[in-house]
């Protein structure tokens, strides 16, 4: 058993090694709030910690585990990821998530897949946003965080029923970029 966010996870299956912040291996998870297999490795000695793995999620019930304020319970998610990131700003890598299925509040959706590709080259940052939703990519010179709330902040003028929560000051920082946007559904 172990402990994160105050939650006491138990019935926690460790199959690897673990040295110098970094695990290799099997870790199987059959909590009450939680049942996860993981495979792969995650490295966490670097400033921009590399995760390599593929985990299928089962059940996650991300309020009860001290991540989300409201309930939101995974049912099922397929997830792939090779990615190196020490934050949003300098994600680098892929994400996919397939047959994700989850409950917000009492309501239940289901997604097909969603996948993140994330690079950069010098000042140029480009991420790929794309799955049975959306279709979307952003390149240029932008910081994930400022750009996120000049987003929030700019919907609120146009739409205040929103009601979105922004910082003005991020909102306002200069960003250069290049949006594509796709919706394969409609």
């Amino acid at each position: 058993a172990f402990s994160l966010l105050g939650y006491n996870y138990h019935n926690v299956t460790v199959n690897g090694t673990f040295e110098k912040m970094a695990f290799t291996g099997n870790l199987d998870v059959n909590d009450e709030n939680l049942f996860l297999d993981f495979e792969g490795n995650t490295d966490f000695s670097s400033k921009n910690p590399v995760f390599n793995f593929e985990a299928e999620l089962k059940r996650a019930n991300l309020q009860k585990l001290g991540f989300w304020n409201d309930t939101l319970i995974f049912h099922r998610a397929k997830i792939a990821m090779e990615m190196k990131a020490g934050s949003l700003d300098n994600l680098m890598g892929s994400i996919r998530l397939d047959s994700i299925s989850f409950s917000a509040d009492t309501k239940t959706h289901y997604v097909e897949n969603i996948s993140i590709q994330a690079d950069s080259v010098v000042n140029d940052r480009r991420i790929k946003i794309g799955g049975s939703l959306l279709d979307t990519e952003i390149t240029g010179d932008y910081t994930i965080i400022p750009l996120a709330n000049n987003l929030m902040y700019n919907l609120n003028d146009y739409f205040p029923s929103f009601k979105l929560k922004s910082d003005s000051v991020l909102a306002r920082d200069p960003a250069r970029l290049w949006f594509d946007l796709g919706l394969p559904r409609f």
